[in-house]
């Protein structure tokens, strides 16, 4: 009867138009991953213990034991990263990375940065093997850090 037949294409085509909706939202919500623009980057993806930091106005050299805790960060490749405190989660932005100018005197040598977006705030990185060096950028008495990569 012509009624069931149009009932059904009318079935078919709603099926299909939420099909259509649901593979769009999927899509559409899938996680990117950020830009890298150069290799020696990749091995900033992954967590990070704190060895030791130096600097701000005392100049003075600062490590878990000292501090009293231990801290921590994640990179993922979809451009976060979560900081953490004796394993707990307490912050998280979102980050890019930058080539920038690094030196107040010319000629001056250009290095990549970690731009973090939230709070305003880059970082000069520098990647050897499983360490991990962090320069506050563009600020006065800047801290910097080190850190060793955790095992997967």
């Amino acid at each position: 009867s012509p009624i069931f037949v149009n009932s059904k294409i009318k079935n078919m085509k709603q099926t299909l138009l939420s099909l259509c909706l649901l593979a769009c939202f999927s899509y559409g919500c899938q996680k990117k991953d950020i830009t890298v623009p150069d290799s020696s980057l990749n091995g900033l993806f992954g967590s990070w213990d704190l060895v030791m930091k130096s600097g701000g106005f005392s100049g003075g050299v600062q490590t878990p034991l000292t501090m009293g805790y231990q801290q921590s960060l994640k990179f993922t490749k979809e451009g976060r990263c979560y900081t953490y405190k004796d394993g707990s989660r307490t912050g998280q932005d979102n980050f890019e990375f930058e080539y920038q100018a690094q030196g107040t005197n010319a000629p001056y040598e250009m290095h990549y940065i970690i731009k973090y977006k939230e709070q305003s705030f880059s970082q000069w990185v520098h990647i050897q093997n499983d360490t991990l060096f962090l320069d506050d950028a563009f600020c006065n008495d800047c801290y910097s850090y080190l850190y060793v990569k955790q095992p997967d």
